[in-house]
């Protein structure tokens, strides 16, 4: 199994609300792995291409699947940035182990 992480801005770099596309992101997770995880809202600090500092605050979502999923996830979080001014999002795997108890 695979863990998977990722970071979502609640806000774009112009701030408009990304919201919506949390909503959908979530929807297809669930469609997708029938479950994730929210671990709650963290903040990040990057500085982007023109030296500007950004500061998002994120939701991070988790959610276990296999290493054939990755593709599947890659290309949810392309649509999630697709009509955004983000310049990338976080996204990391893992090996676990999960056993439901």
């Amino acid at each position: 199994m695979i863990k998977y992480t990722t970071l979502l801005p609640l806000r774009d770099n112009d701030k408009t609300c990304l919201w919506h596309k949390h909503k959908t992101f979530q929807n297809r997770m669930l469609t997708r792995f029938k479950a994730y995880t929210y671990e709650g809202k963290t903040r990040g600090y990057w500085t982007m291409e023109g030296g500007e500092v950004a500061v998002d605050v994120c939701c991070k979502y988790t959610y276990m699947g296999t290493a054939a999923d990755k593709p599947r996830i890659i290309a949810f979080l392309k649509e999630f940035k697709r009509g955004t001014t983000q310049e990338c999002l976080y996204f990391e795997a893992q090996p676990a182990e999960l056993e439901l108890v």
